[in-house]
């Protein structure tokens, strides 16, 4: 098996896809799909589409996610079982 698969004899869980990490910080700060399009300059089905992996969020939208919610630019755009996704506190979080 893969390293991917095993790390020290321990299975590691699947590493989302951007769309699903992107519903993850969504889902921390406790925005609706419509607020969180807002913050980050989009409409509402844009967000629908990045978070459900039919198109990927251009750079600017990314940009914006880490800026407007303290996230670490890396797990966004690659993730990984070790990798935080908040840099500091949670910004937008309610």
């Amino acid at each position: 098996m893969s390293a991917a698969h095993h790390q020290r004899g321990t299975s590691l869980r699947p590493i989302p896809s951007i769309g699903a990490r992107m519903k993850m910080v969504r889902s921390s700060v406790r925005l609706r799909q419509k607020d969180m399009a807002v913050v980050l300059g989009v409409s509402r089905q844009s967000l629908i589409q990045y978070e459900s992996d039919i198109c990927a969020p251009p750079y600017r939208v990314l940009r914006n996610a880490c800026e407007e919610f303290g996230i670490d630019g890396s797990w966004l755009l690659l993730g990984g079982p070790s990798s935080t996704m908040f840099r500091y506190g949670k910004k937008g979080a309610v």
